[in-house]
């Protein structure tokens, strides 16, 4: 009686702990390989403290500022495998963010495009990037993400000189 109510309990936490929910913070929770040698890096991947290395290898800003109004352009540099086929950049954003386009194809292997956007209230919204191909005969998707703090543009009624 004893191992099956221990068995039952494990199951119990083991569901729980990888829920859904559970599992979306998983990226706080990996080491940073960026501090490791190739030798560690491999050993914490293979172990499962740390993710897996990505297909399509993409760089950009994690963060940026833009005024409300104003129309903005953010650089994103990617490289993908020689091998993958139509691979194409879909974005995404929050309800105050409009964007100019919402895919892009990327036919060269390695390059930079830039993504144009406005944002239209004040607040904090984000740019979502996901990457979507076929490489060695799946699907493979990847995402990241932008953040955009958005402020009010000063009018010239809030811009005041003082004479003295």
């Amino acid at each position: 009686m004893g191992k099956k109510s221990l068995l039952v309990c494990l199951l119990a936490l083991s569901v729980g702990v990888a829920s859904k929910d559970a599992a979306a913070c998983a990226g706080h929770l990996y080491l940073d390989t960026q501090n490791m040698g190739f030798f560690g890096r491999t050993a914490a991947r293979m172990v499962g403290l740390a993710p897996p290395e990505r297909v399509f290898k993409v760089k950009h800003p994690s963060t940026t500022l833009a005024n409300t109004g104003e129309e903005m352009e953010i650089q994103v540099s990617y490289q993908r495998p020689f091998f993958a086929k139509e691979v194409r950049l879909e974005l995404s954003g929050s309800s105050s963010v409009q964007l100019a386009q919402d895919t892009l194809q990327l036919k060269a292997r390695t390059g930079e495009i830039s993504i144009r956007f406005q944002v239209t209230a004040p607040g904090y919204n984000t740019i979502n990037l996901t990457v979507v191909g076929e490489n060695k005969g799946e699907i493979v998707r990847e995402h990241s993400r932008i953040y955009v703090r958005a402020k009010q543009k000063p009018t010239a009624d809030d811009m005041q000189v003082s004479v003295r």
